[in-house]
Order: C-alpha cells, then sequence, then structure tokens
C-alpha cells in the first residue's frame, strides 16, 4: 500500500482567528493523492472549565472539502484523518486551530 500524509490548514497557516459568523473552507489534502476514499473532520470544542470536548464528525470524499461556520464563539480545532484504502494507508493530520472572536471595537 502506498504510505500516505494528510494535512490541514488555511492559507498554510494551523492557527486562525476569525469573526463570528466567518465561514471556513476546510480541504484537506492527502498526498499522494489516493484514487478514492474518504476523510473524516473531527470538530472539536474547548470549554475553558473541563477541556476539549467532541462536537461534531463530518465525512467528505478524499480531494473535497468542506464550508464550515463555527457556530459560536470561542476556541475550536478540527483534525483530518484519511480512512485509506486497499491500496492506500490510513494517515492523520495535527490540529486546525480557530479562534472565533468578536473585533475589539
Amino acid at each position: 500500500r502506498d504510505v500516505t500524509g494528510t494535512s490541514l490548514n488555511i492559507g498554510g497557516s494551523t492557527s486562525i482567528e476569525v469573526s463570528p459568523g466567518t465561514t471556513l473552507t476546510l480541504a484537506p489534502v492527502v498526498s499522494p493523492a489516493p484514487g478514492g476514499g474518504t476523510v473524516a473532520l473531527q470538530i472539536d470544542r474547548f470549554d475553558p472549565l473541563t477541556g476539549w470536548h467532541f462536537h461534531k464528525l463530518v465525512r467528505v470524499a478524499a480531494g473535497q472539502g468542506l464550508a464550515w461556520t463555527p457556530p459560536a464563539l470561542g476556541r475550536w480545532r478540527v483534525r483530518a484523518s484519511f480512512l485509506g484504502t486497499p491500496r492506500s494507508s490510513p494517515s492523520r493530520s495535527g490540529y486546525l486551530y480557530v479562534r472565533v472572536a468578536k473585533p475589539i471595537g
């Protein structure tokens, strides 16, 4: 099987701050590009008292992206996991961190 690597970033960065209502395009990259397969995007939310909590799991076809609008203020993180195919090994990205905050001023 081909050994794959998966990455997830926005504009080359793994950390971003946005205003409420901003829609982000989550576009995981699997390399080398598999001939199919699925990528699972795990979205977590940070609670200042109890830490990170699972929020949602979304599956997309490898090579596809997802338009996502964080539903609330706060800190979020997203990780992409390529689930593999008979010809390509599974792999997982590091976290993309998103802070949703109202602009000052």
